[in-house]
């Protein structure tokens, strides 16, 4: 088992940025190239906008953002640990389209990660895991 760096986010648009800069950092750390880089990028925002956005009521008030830093692979897993609906939808603006993208989200995260699951609690809260290997 390698490094963990976790973050929790407040539930907010304007912290998009800076996880994806952390990310993208942490990414470096492990080793992977630019392009895998901004990749996992990609895919840990739309992974946030899954998981805080789509399919409730109203955004989750946080998210938690976890990387696992191994050997040969990099697992990220975005989860949503608050009650839905706390912020409503009018006031947070994620998705143009919401909740559509949420679906287009997921394709794309299969496209650039080498694997993902998700996993719904009995509460209705999501846990994105996604793995990309060296």
């Amino acid at each position: 088992m390698g490094d963990k760096v976790r973050l929790e986010v407040p539930g907010k648009l304007e912290y998009m940025q800076t996880v994806r800069l952390t990310v993208g950092g942490i990414a470096s750390t492990c080793g992977f190239d630019v392009e895998k880089v901004n990749d996992i990028q990609l895919a840990v925002e739309d992974a946030i906008k899954f998981v805080v956005c789509h399919g409730g009521e109203g955004f989750s008030e946080s998210f938690d953002i976890e990387a696992e830093l191994e050997k040969d692979r990099l697992i990220i897993s975005v989860s949503d640990y608050c009650s839905k609906g706390k912020i409503t939808k009018e006031h947070r603006l994620f998705c143009m389209r919401c909740p559509e993208e949420g679906d287009m989200g997921i394709f794309v995260i299969e496209s650039l990660m080498d694997s993902y699951k998700l996993e719904v609690r009995e509460d209705g809260n999501k846990k994105l895991i996604m793995v990309k290997n060296k």
